[in-house]
C-alpha cells in the first residue's frame, strides 16, 4: 500500500505535507509500504492525497467550476485524513480515539449531540 501527498511548492505547503506524513507513519505503523511526497508547481494550489495511485483527498481549488470526488474545502484535519486512509486500507481497523469523533465521514449522523 503506497501513500502519495502532492502539494504545491509556490504555496510553500511543504510543511503541512510533512506533518502529514509524520502523523499517517506514527497511526498506520506496519500497514503502509510507502509514503511519498511529491512537489508540485503546476497547477499552483495543488494539494492531493493518492492511496495506490487513487485520489482520496483533493484540496479544493478557486479556479474549480465543476464538483469533483473526493473535492473539500481547505486542508484535511488529521483525524479525516487517516479515516479516510482506513476507509480504503481496512474499514474495520479501529483508530482509538479517532473513531469517536465526527469527522464528516459517517452516515449524517453528529456522534457529539446524536443529530442528523
Amino acid at each position: 500500500m503506497k501513500i502519495s501527498i502532492e502539494y504545491c511548492t509556490k504555496c510553500k505547503w511543504h510543511n503541512r505535507a510533512i506533518w502529514y506524513v509524520q502523523e499517517l507513519l506514527y497511526t498506520f505503523d506496519g500497514k503502509i509500504d510507502e509514503i511519498s511526497l511529491k512537489p508540485i508547481t503546476n497547477p499552483a494550489g495543488t494539494f492531493r492525497v493518492l492511496y495506490d495511485d487513487k485520489v482520496i483527498y483533493r484540496k479544493k481549488m478557486k479556479t474549480d467550476t465543476q464538483p469533483m470526488e473526493n473535492t473539500y474545502e481547505g486542508f484535511p484535519d488529521s483525524k479525516f485524513l487517516k479515516q479516510l486512509i482506513r476507509n480504503e486500507l481496512d474499514p474495520e481497523l479501529n483508530l482509538g480515539h479517532i473513531d469517536k469523533y465526527s469527522t464528516g465521514l459517517n452516515d449524517g449522523e453528529c456522534k457529539e449531540c446524536k443529530t442528523e
